[in-house]
């Protein structure tokens, strides 16, 4: 990213210089170069951005940006359909937990893409606790439907997901 900014200033200055100068076409024609290029340097900060932490997250919450992720993921694996089961409400989810969930799903879902050769894939999000942790126990599943190629089975997902649970909570 900053060696695209940086080369984009040093065509917005070679432009105006050009410009001033009389060479109106070619002054032009590299204010229009750099002005890609800062379209190119704003593609990456956006992308960059999603990856660390997705916007949705934050504006409208854990289950639709969930339902986002199940509808890129099928829409970049069109052989895959995703059956969705969301036993949450948005306002039961602790605000520390809503990235770690988004997180580990979709490392689950990159593992199914990878290994998993499945057609159809079942993910469930439910509570499952007492009332003291309600989140330790949480059922993050993702189960790829007709595929023994994942090594994965649910209580290692949900052994997983509280591990990552405990050390997040470690934290606060």
């Amino acid at each position: 990213v900053v060696p695209l900014v940086v080369m984009s200033k040093f065509m917005i200055e070679e432009g105006m210089r050009r410009v001033m100068d009389g060479a109106h076409a070619e002054g032009i024609d590299l204010l229009s170069a750099a002005i890609g290029r800062l379209r190119e340097v704003l593609d990456d900060v956006r992308r960059i951005s999603t990856e660390l932490r997705p916007s949705l997250l934050d504006d409208l919450g854990l289950l639709p940006t969930v339902e986002w992720l199940c509808r890129t993921f099928e829409q970049t694996y069109r052989a895959v359909r995703i059956e969705r089961e969301i036993a949450a409400r948005e306002a039961e989810v602790p605000k520390h937990l809503k990235l770690v969930i988004f997180r580990i799903l979709e490392e689950l879902l990159a593992n199914v893409a990878q290994h998993a050769n499945a057609t159809r894939v079942h993910v469930t999000l439910a509570r499952d606790g007492d009332d003291a942790r309600p989140w330790r126990h949480t059922v993050l599943e993702v189960r790829p439907a007709r595929s023994r190629r994942l090594g994965c089975r649910r209580h290692v997902i949900v052994f997983a997901f509280a591990r990552m649970l405990d050390r997040n909570e470690q934290r606060l």
